[in-house]
């Protein structure tokens, strides 16, 4: 190693770059994910103490002389490039920009607009910022309409005596025509309203609709036929045809749904009308007499007629998903017309394993039971974009029909098919398993037995203790969750949605076990297994440890908070709470300590010594900004729940050497070392005095433990050992931080 530091540092002594793109191009090469000098570190970490003391600050100089070269030649390359001076010529013309064409809504509401000023219709438009008198109440909207819900409308400014909010329909607009133009009236009502919908292809809480009105003397029902008849004429096509079905709106009555002729199939039934040959395009009604009286109008002398339609109706044809969807039926219905009319469609959808994790950490803050449900469809998610199968097949399996076809011919595992292998052996192995069981179990917990990893669920029902328990551990647990899910498609297996997801087998699998025939599986891919991403910048931000999923704002004001008392405290922000306390308490609104030892890496002498002052900021905010706090909260999982790590606290309190705690629980001393930080960091304290003692240099520990105090930025155990490593062993470095954490930040 020495000679390759030495020819490296000559490599990046020579270096002399003199473009942006030459530069990071030496960047990537020499620190970069796959640099050179990242590889060397890579090696260093498998060396023993001896050769880390004579290498580590050689190749933490060798680092740090390369990023201060890349540094002075990135600034050297934007010096020069300012001083050369515009390269375009600038008494050239300038070039023309191209204009846009129309946007497709308002191609469609001008064509609508023009058609109803043929029968003798104005425009009338309003406000999109409207009262509640306008929206709901002058629309014969009872007080408790779920139409005035908060769920439905976005109120601008609620909880006043007349609340302002964004117009949920332009009905609000045929009010204002009652109110101030002359009878007759007869106008259409075009414009943008706002629902709180969820955002797909297929809905948005921001949409477009036409709704019209006509208001006379002897307005009848015909009157309303014939209107409709001659728009869907005039819109579709001379042939088209409508249909009256009777519905409800509470400013109409009587009120009808508006179907039309099918223009693809002419009634015959397509993909387009789902085989019924119609499709629906509006509602309409009777004005009801009391929106007519609410305006001033003489219910008695005057009727009318009002209809309105949505003009958004997608035709998506592609698609792109930036982040994975909670569940397969919000990623189908999010993929926008693709496949359902038997056109071309082209869906991309972009995964990570780490936005599983991000997403299951937004579950914290539900109930259990919503909990339960979320990671289940999340764990559909997973296998699916991890399988290497049909995606056709897998949808189709998922909402109950069969996909027959072994090759679909569109999806990226048909059109680039994986390897495949005969796992009728494994297949019989997970159905007999299945079979034996006197319980109904997940696929997590059937592969997890397979696969021989003794979680507390498998102990507490005894399956470690199953003749199967390891059969299948030469696989790991994701090869065992997809053949479950295979079998699951295949219908060796069903899963009961109502039991959130338990298997079990049918006689189509008892068969199968009984005599095995070829089948023929393609292997998942292996996106868990590590970071896919191809980014070679050694830099990128990572996101902190048990991030995502809370009140952003509420996170700064505890962040700011704990700089403050570490500040009045002398101690480093970190020691009060980590990052990962304050966003479970982002997350959960603790306002009493008991619910506040409930956040991760928060004990109870940590939540008395430093927990105060931000259960009261807690407390105001959730007061001044009118949240609803979960119903219920998710005690965690401590570490001294399981045996280990009770055996672990007890031994230490009675001063017994680590190595032989982890020699009688049969555990080697890096695991042990981690069982041990994973108590002191869920907030209880080690007493390791004893141990560093008589295992420590003195000068080495407080050197340590002054490191700890006034220098670290975190409590993260990779920063301290990257910043210590060329100084110091690793395991000293974990003791001292353990006790460091013990005495002061717990």
């Amino acid at each position: 190693m020495k000679e390759e530091i030495e020819k490296l540092l000559a490599h990046v002594s020579e270096l002399n770059c003199k473009t942006a793109k030459e530069v990071e191009e030496a960047r990537v090469r020499l620190l970069g994910k796959k640099g050179e000098i990242t590889k060397l570190f890579d090696e260093f970490r498998t060396y023993g103490p001896e050769l880390k003391k004579e290498f580590g600050r050689k190749i933490n100089e060798l680092k740090q002389a390369a990023q201060a070269k890349i540094d002075e030649m990135k600034e050297q390359a934007a010096s020069e490039g300012a001083s050369d001076g515009p390269k375009e010529d600038l008494s050239m013309p300038g070039v023309p920009f191209e204009l846009g064409s129309r946007h497709p809504v308002s191609i469609v509401r001008q064509e609508i607009v023009d058609i109803f000023r043929k029968f003798g219709y104005d425009v009338a438009e309003g406000p999109e910022i409207e009262d509640d008198y306008h929206v709901f109440e002058a629309l014969n909207f009872p007080l408790n309409h779920p139409a005035r819900d908060m769920q439905d409308t976005f109120f601008v400014s609620a909880g006043h005596p007349d609340p302002l909010l964004l117009r949920t329909h332009t009905s609000s607009v045929q009010v204002r025509a009652m109110e101030t133009m002359k009878l007759p009236i007869r106008v259409i009502c075009p414009g943008r309203v706002f629902r709180n919908e969820a955002i797909s292809a297929r809905a948005h809480c921001i949409f477009h609709q036409v709704e019209g009105l006509y208001i006379d003397e002897n307005v009848t029902f015909a009157d309303l036929k014939q209107a409709i008849l001659l728009f869907a004429r005039e819109m579709f096509g001379p042939d088209t045809q409508i249909r009256m079905r009777p519905s409800y709106f509470p400013f109409t009555e009587p009120s009808s749904e508006i179907d039309v002729s099918c223009n693809i199939c002419h009634g015959k039934g397509c993909n387009i009308c789902k085989g019924t040959g119609w499709l629906e395009i509006m509602g309409c009604g009777m004005v009801d007499p009391n929106v007519l009286e609410a305006s001033g109008i003489d219910s008695k002398k005057y009727s009318g007629f009002a209809f309105g339609m949505g003009i958004d109706k997608p035709d998506v044809r592609f698609v792109i998903h930036y982040d994975v969807p909670r569940s397969l039926e919000g990623y189908y219905q999010e993929t926008g017309r693709a496949g359902r009319d038997g056109r071309e469609g082209v869906c991309i959808a972009y995964y990570s394993y780490k936005d599983i994790r991000k997403l299951d950490k937004f579950l914290m803050s539900k109930p259990v039971s919503e909990q339960e449900i979320g990671r289940q469809l999340l764990m559909e998610i997973e296998a699916y974009a991890e399988s290497g199968d049909c995606r056709r097949k897998l949808l189709l399996s998922y909402f109950g029909e069969d996909y027959t076809q072994d090759n679909c011919g569109a999806c990226d595992n048909c059109l680039s098919p994986k390897p495949r292998f005969d796992a009728r052996k494994e297949m019989a192995m997970v159905i007999r398993l299945v079979n034996s069981l006197p319980e109904h179990f997940k696929v997590e917990h059937l592969a997890n037995v397979l696969t021989g990893i003794a979680t507390a669920m498998i102990k507490s029902y005894n399956h470690d203790k199953l003749p199967m328990f390891g059969a299948g551990s030469d696989h790991p647990v994701r090869f065992w969750e997809m053949v479950i899910h295979q079998g699951i498609i295949r219908h060796f297996l069903k899963r009961n949605i109502d039991s959130y997801g338990l298997v079990s087998v049918t006689d189509e699998g008892l068969a199968f076990a009984a005599a095995p025939t070829e089948l023929m599986l393609a292997a998942d891919r292996s996106f868990s297994e590590g970071n896919a991403d191809d980014d070679d910048d050694d830099d990128a931000p990572v996101p902190a440890k048990g991030a995502g999923g809370g009140d952003i704002q509420l996170l700064s004001m505890l962040k700011d908070l704990r700089r403050d008392e570490g500040k009045r405290l002398h101690l480093q922000p970190w020691i009060i709470f980590s990052d990962s306390s304050l966003e479970d308490m982002s997350i959960m609104y603790p306002e009493t300590f008991d619910e506040l030892i409930k956040c991760q890496g928060v004990g109870e002498g940590k939540a008395k010594k430093y927990g105060k002052p931000f259960l009261e900021l807690i407390t105001r905010y959730v007061e001044d900004n009118e949240i609803s706090r979960p119903d219920d909260f998710l005690v965690r999982s401590m570490p001294n729940k399981s045996s280990d790590k009770i055996f672990i606290i007890q031994s230490v309190d009675r001063r017994m050497a680590l190595e032989d705690i982890a020699e009688a629980r049969n555990m080697e001393m890096s695991d042990l070392l981690s069982a041990m930080e994973g108590i002191v960091e869920s907030g209880t304290k080690l007493n390791l005095d004893y141990y560093i003692d008589n295992n420590l240099d003195a000068d080495v520990a407080d050197e340590l433990y002054e490191w700890f105090r006034t220098e670290a930025e975190s409590d993260s155990l990779e920063d301290a050992i990257d910043a210590l490593a060329g100084d110091y062993e690793e395991m000293e470095i974990r003791l001292v931080r353990m006790k460091f954490l013990s005495e002061v930040a717990n």
